[in-house]
């Protein structure tokens, strides 16, 4: 289950052990998580220096009942922990960010179940067994529950109850470490699955006695990733192992991506075991060249561009690049090239990495092929419906009553949207396919503008929207791609007035900005919500709060009008704030739009 970051409120604070705290939220929207998850939260600021950073994950100790107030358990280890000395000071009524929920360790089909947990660790099975008293849904079930005293086991009275009440749980209480004669390991059925929780010192040596006993590790989970004593033979990569060069060697030699060194002047000096294998060519055969040994069929402006970056910015570079393998097989890499710098900061080499992407770029075109290949079927019976629904409308063939009237409207306005979609699908296959032609020519923007704007007046008018214009003289006329131009325009304009309340404005202009010409469309609506902004030019996206509002939106638009703005050689980027609207932004050069008349990659 995905999280999903929302806002939240701290409702109380107490102290339930030595050292160990519960804190509880109030979230924004109720949220659904299954007995055993965890949740990040994120402060928005610390009072204290943390290294690590503004989040924590905690497992969720509340259940599912109650779904919109949410509560973690934490012990402060160490006065260093800036994140958790700022949690214990944080006035209560102070906002923070919950991302929810997360993890599997919920509890598995198994007649008996033994949970170990030291500490705090209980945090982990407390929503479990809270959950399985709710609903009077227990199981036979043992918790070994190590700590080293009474005073500093969190929750203990609780547990108590539990195993009062209910013969089928069973509470073993252990101060100070958890050992070997703690656990039920050969009195147990062969099926029993352990769960442990707790610091890593008693996780390992927990685990170790059961890979000792014989255990199955299929029937030990961990809350994140198994002990190494549960990997028979495998050893422990520790600090000491990290500080060893050879470690990071053996790493690079083994990765699974291509993986070299070149000097500065992009002379291989050093290749890995997947490098030699996805470009064919050996070490010796690379050794001395450069990559242009399986390159060079980009075109002369995009080396002139990733010189520009990684040398005299000494800047990394990430993008697609076509090589061509020893056998003559051309293939596609998603490549990563990162300046590397001695310790005085001068420029000693390059690393360059680079995924093979051959497949899924089959598989993505094949995708593309199909839906333009479907819509392309689509725009006849469309264009069928959309003439004799017109033809019935117009009464051309009968009166209609009034009942009969409404509901063709109906199927004309489904039949409209159905073909403005067809439209947008066939634009973005044709982008993704490399076949869309952009011609450009001398355009009246004011009236390229003035045809969207018409086209919008009738929502304008029954939303009472004021709309203000803006047109520079000097980029009155403009070379452009009317189409394209116009698919623009249109998808921002359109944006702003249907996510613009009832008497709000919006506004559209042009001007001439440091060598561009630069359209911009602002409204006052609904905004972006600022944890949804990176993802707002994402195929098939839409934001939170607008899908709520308008449940017929594509999320097509905006991918769409991004890739035409970037592919005829502009940019594209917004500003926004939840609640108080958006603007986006469109630049172009100002000698117009680039022109595309063949595949370009």
């Amino acid at each position: 289950m995905d999280g999903r970051k929302q806002e939240a409120v701290l409702t109380s604070r107490k102290l339930v052990a030595d050292g160990a705290y519960e804190v509880s939220f109030e979230l924004s929207e109720s949220i659904q998580f299954a007995p055993g998850q965890y949740a990040w939260v994120i402060l928005p600021e610390l009072a204290h220096p943390d290294r690590r950073g503004n989040r924590r994950s905690f497992s969720i100790i509340s259940t599912p009942s109650d779904a919109k107030n949410i509560r973690f358990l934490f012990r402060v280890h160490s006065p260093n922990s800036g994140y958790k000395k700022t949690l214990l000071e944080l006035p209560l009524g102070s906002r923070a960010q919950i991302d929810a929920p997360f993890g599997l360790h919920t509890l598995p089909n198994a007649t008996t179940i033994i949970m170990v947990a030291g500490g705090v660790g209980i945090s982990s099975f407390l929503s479990i067994i809270r959950d399985m008293e709710e609903r009077g849904a227990w199981r036979q079930l043992t918790l070994i529950f190590g700590n080293s005293s009474q005073k500093s086991a969190p929750f203990l009275d609780e547990l108590r109850m539990y195993a009062k009440n209910r013969p089928i749980f069973e509470l073993r209480e252990v101060e100070g470490s958890i050992s070997k004669e703690h656990l039920p390991v050969g009195t147990t059925p062969k099926d029993t699955r352990w769960l442990l929780a707790g610091p890593k010192e008693m996780t390992n040596k927990v685990a170790a006695v059961l890979t000792a006993a014989d255990i199955d590790p299929g029937r030990v989970l961990c809350e994140e990733f198994p002990p190494p004593a549960l990997d028979k033979g495998l050893p422990v990569i520790d600090e000491q192992t990290m500080s060893d060069s050879n470690f990071y060697k053996l790493a690079v030699e083994n990765a699974s991506n291509h993986v070299i060194f070149t000097d500065i002047e992009g002379t291989i000096v050093y290749c890995n075991k997947a490098a030699e294998h996805i470009t064919g060519y050996t070490f010796e055969e690379m050794r001395g060249s450069t990559p242009r040994l399986w390159g060079g069929l980009m075109d002369k402006n995009f080396y002139e561009h990733l010189w520009r970056i990684i040398k005299r910015e000494r800047k990394p570079y990430s993008g697609k690049i076509k090589n061509r393998r020893k056998n003559g097989e051309v293939y596609t890499v998603i490549a990563r090239i990162s300046p590397v710098l001695g310790r005085d900061g001068d420029l000693i080499g390059f690393l360059g990495t680079e995924e093979d992407i051959t497949d899924l770029e089959k598989i993505d075109q094949a995708k593309t092929e199909f839906v333009s290949l479907a819509s392309h079927q689509l725009r006849s019976p469309l264009s069928v419906i959309n003439w004799y629904t017109e033809m019935l409308l117009g009464e051309g063939v009968g009166g209609l009553n009034e009942k009969q009237k409404r509901y063709l409207s109906e199927v004309k306005n489904g039949s409209r949207r159905m073909t403005e979609l067809v439209k947008d699908l066939l634009n973005v296959s044709r982008l993704e396919l490399g076949t869309l032609v952009i011609e450009p020519r001398p355009v009246s923007l004011p009236a390229l503008i003035a045809e969207a704007v018409q086209e919008q007046a009738p929502d304008l008018h029954k939303k009472n929207i004021k709309l203000n214009e803006s047109y520079a003289p000097q980029v009155s006329t403009f070379p452009a791609d009317p189409k394209f131009l116009k698919i623009i325009v249109q998808n921002l304009l359109s944006n702003a007035v249907k996510y613009t309340q009832d008497g709000g404005e919006v506004s559209v202009r042009t001007e001439l900005a440091d060598g561009k010409m630069v359209l911009s469309v602002s409204d006052t609506g609904y905004g972006i919500p600022e944890d949804q902004q990176r993802k707002i030019f994402t195929k098939l996206f839409r934001a939170r709060n607008v899908v709520k509002k308008d449940t017929e939106g594509s999320g097509i638009g905006l991918y769409l009008v991004k890739s035409i703005v970037e592919r005829s050689g502009g940019s594209i980027w917004f500003t926004s704030k939840e609640g108080a609207g958006t603007t986006f932004f469109v630049a172009f050069p100002a000698e117009g739009m680039r022109a595309q008349r063949d595949d370009i990659m």
